[in-house]
């Protein structure tokens, strides 16, 4: 699957335009956190710092965003990426209703293109929704139930998803019902992939890859998780400008552990 990953970006590579070039976006400010919920949430004050650390030591570039439903926390030096395979969670969904194909055929291919992220099952997820520009409306309007804009690209995992706003698409994934197929195969992720989120304790999350034409290599993560009553949306994301994917996934589960520790009772 990597292999074919890379191959498609290469693809990609003329529609990645400015999106590759995180390195000039400014730093995302990291919001005060409101006062502490009573019972279980977590504890992100130093979350700006220990960023910091990870992309000290890691030397990579580290983003960070989560949202509670009523305000954004945000730290590292990525805030924008292209969406990769992340994107393949909305047009899943989408394809749920609007895809013709049979019961069987659409739970096979929603199950590769979520559980192994396989690349021409959800190609033909998105040819099953309709044209490139109905398919793209309809993903457009189904990212946008969260409040959120963003513009599907034919070549779907180049689409430009800001960090920000991917986590507050996936708080709006916490109110899809635990038993909707592409819920249940988020939490079914292979081992392979269950690096950064997929190191916490049953949380719903899809990842996305890929190198880029300027030699930088990322990768990307969201989800959302519960503490206690508080469900925070989540999206964390690292770019190597040495193109090392060891390292961005390394980032991102150091971020894993450090919300594991973050965990106040």
């Amino acid at each position: 699957m990597k292999k074919q990953y890379v191959a498609l970006a290469g693809a990609f590579g003329v529609l990645l335009g400015g999106c590759s070039r995180l390195e000039e976006l400014p730093s995302p400010e990291l919001r005060p956190v409101s006062a502490a919920p009573d019972g279980p949430h977590l504890e992100l004050g130093d979350l700006d710092k220990k960023v910091a650390v990870i992309e000290k030591q890691q030397g990579v570039q580290v983003g960070v965003a989560l949202f509670d439903g009523t305000q954004d926390i945000t730290a590292g030096s990525v805030g924008v990426m292209p969406a990769w395979s992340t994107i393949k969670v909305p047009i899943a969904l989408v394809a749920q209703e609007h895809c013709p194909y049979g019961e069987s055929a659409l739970e096979g291919l929603t199950e590769a293109a979520i559980e192994w992220s396989d690349n021409d099952a959800t190609d033909q997820l998105w040819v099953c929704i309709g044209s490139d520009a109905e398919a793209g409306r309809l993903v457009s309007e189904e990212i946008a139930k969260s409040g959120v804009t963003v513009t599907p690209e034919p070549a779907w995992g180049t689409t430009s998803w800001t960090l920000p706003g991917q986590a507050r698409y996936g708080y709006q994934l916490a109110e899809v019902p635990a038993d909707d197929p592409v819920i249940v195969e988020m939490r079914k992720i292979v081992d392979e992939h269950r690096y950064g989120l997929g190191q916490l304790d049953n949380v719903p999350f899809k990842g996305g890859w890929s190198d880029a034409p300027d030699g930088s290599w990322h990768t990307r993560q969201f989800g959302f998780i519960t503490v206690g009553q508080t469900t925070y949306g989540i999206a964390i994301a690292a770019r190597s400008l040495d193109g090392s994917e060891e390292d961005c996934q390394e980032a991102l589960t150091q971020v894993a552990d450090y919300l594991k520790e973050a965990k106040v009772d």
